[in-house]
């Protein structure tokens, strides 16, 4: 996996981000996962946790695992969620065993990481069987000149992503959105 370039750290970084979230992301997200008792949560590519304050504040009975980069892990520590552990790992080579976690989220990284085919091959694999994988991200390759955004490593569009997701045994239950999408997938039971 290859830490994101100079471009990408400014916006994910930023206050900004924040905002974003609250108007077309995480939030969004998180009305789209109802109220479920999850017990376990992992979230991928959390970055310096303004996404994992929203999870935690959702499922704050649930034990979460926030993952990403090291450089970015280090701001989100200091984040001091009670129900949160940060480690530091990549989404390609996840170190937890198989069904481990009752959901898992995604929330505009994938774009980041050039192998995120493997990336949603380990989400299955780290998800009990009936878990959920809640997505949000970019269909870059829907912007009539995506080349224009090619400090982002990773182009796809929404169908290409749910397509991805359906050859790793994920069934797709709910999609919403285009340039920025939604999607709830489960793993069989």
């Amino acid at each position: 996996m290859v830490e994101m370039g100079y471009v990408s750290r400014l916006f994910v970084n930023s206050r900004l981000l924040h905002y974003f979230h609250k108007l077309f992301g995480i939030a969004r997200l998180l009305d789209m996962s109802g109220n479920g008792g999850l017990r376990t949560v992992l979230e991928l590519g959390c970055g310096v946790g303004i996404t994992t304050r929203f999870i935690a504040s959702k499922f704050a009975k649930a034990k979460i695992v926030a993952v990403d980069y090291e450089s970015q892990i280090r701001i989100a520590r200091k984040r001091n969620l009670p129900n949160v552990r940060f480690v530091a790992g990549d989404a390609t080579k996840l170190q937890f065993n198989n069904n481990s976690f009752d959901a898992v989220f995604e929330s505009f990284a994938f774009h980041h990481i050039p192998g995120y085919g493997k990336a949603i091959e380990e989400a299955y694999r780290v998800l009990k069987p009936g878990g959920k994988f809640w997505i949000v991200d970019f269909a870059l390759k829907s912007l009539p000149f995506h080349w224009l955004v090619a400090f982002e490593p990773v182009h796809f569009t929404k169908r290409e992503f749910v397509c991805k997701l359906k050859s790793n045994r994920f069934s797709v239950t709910k999609g919403e959105g285009g340039l920025i999408f939604r999607i709830e997938a489960i793993k069989p039971s």
